[in-house]
């Protein structure tokens, strides 16, 4: 077989150049597609502050008895977090939002996250989680980007400074050896709070902490933990009557044994149109 020119050329250098340049191309390959790759600086915060920093930031608001575990605003704790951050996305289970896809758009304050931007924090994900530099988080103006989405009031609870206020008239007990269990308790309404029928425009449920699976409740429909308030749209509302009869159905679940014993006390808030 007759060798080309650039064959014989190859043949004719010591090995160790051969070597020495077939690295030269992995390395450089190796830093293009670094280069290439999504950081979190650049890429990934931005997303992490349109879809999750409402509760994934320091000191993460107390959303129902629960805390988001970690900051994504923290470049650490997202890369120690990315494997988790890539499953709950494409699982869809992260942004916590039910409505199956082909609802997008029908509902107020819905929390899908676009493909694209899925796209980009899985990239960033495999792309080895890289961190990137910080100056390509500042903003228009400058400044490093803040917290995004909702900021929890200083009232505690997502629809402000409530009108009416109804928790258990005692701290439920749920025993050791119970796994589930669904009583239904009344939250009585403070003597002179509610003395007329009003109509509710918003409320929001409270449980105990994380044991609460559920709750089931006159005036306020289903909550669960983590689950924002219930917002009627303007000019809505539910009517509470005079004096009503406030009970909620309430599932504990938790896992049994000796030392597992809890005590609940789930409460509500309301504003009044």
């Amino acid at each position: 077989m007759k060798l080309t020119t650039r064959a014989l050329f190859l043949k004719a250098l010591p090995a160790s150049v051969l070597l020495t340049g077939f690295s030269s191309l992995l390395l450089s390959g190796a830093v293009s597609a670094q280069d290439s790759a999504p950081t979190f600086y650049a890429d990934a915060l931005p997303l992490f502050q349109k879809n999750c920093v409402a509760c994934h930031q320091p000191d993460g608001p107390k959303v129902g008895g629960i805390t988001a575990p970690m900051s994504l605003m923290d470049y650490d704790q997202a890369k120690l977090w990315a494997p988790m951050i890539k499953n709950a996305l494409i699982t869809g289970y992260m942004p916590p939002w039910g409505a199956h896809e082909r609802h997008r758009g029908e509902f107020k304050d819905e929390r899908y996250i676009e493909d694209n931007e899925l796209a980009t924090l899985v990239a960033w994900v495999d792309g080895g989680a890289l961190e990137g530099n910080p100056a390509d988080a500042a903003d228009q103006s400058g400044q490093i980007a803040e917290a995004g989405g909702t900021v929890l009031p200083d009232s505690g609870w997502w629809i402000g400074d409530p009108d009416l206020v109804v928790q258990f008239d005692r701290p439920v007990y749920v025993k050791d050896d119970i796994m589930d269990w669904q009583p239904t308790v009344q939250m009585p309404v403070p003597e002179g709070a509610h003395t007329k029928p009003k109509w509710v425009s918003k409320a929001e449920l409270a449980p105990g902490g994380p044991w609460v699976h559920h709750i089931v409740s006159s005036h306020m429909g289903v909550g669960v933990p983590g689950r924002g308030p219930f917002t009627y749209p303007e000019g809505w509302g539910v009517l509470m009557p005079e004096d009503p009869f406030i009970t909620v159905n309430m599932h504990y679940h938790k896992d049994p044994g000796e030392g597992t014993a809890i005590t609940d006390m789930t409460a509500r808030r309301l504003r009044i149109l």
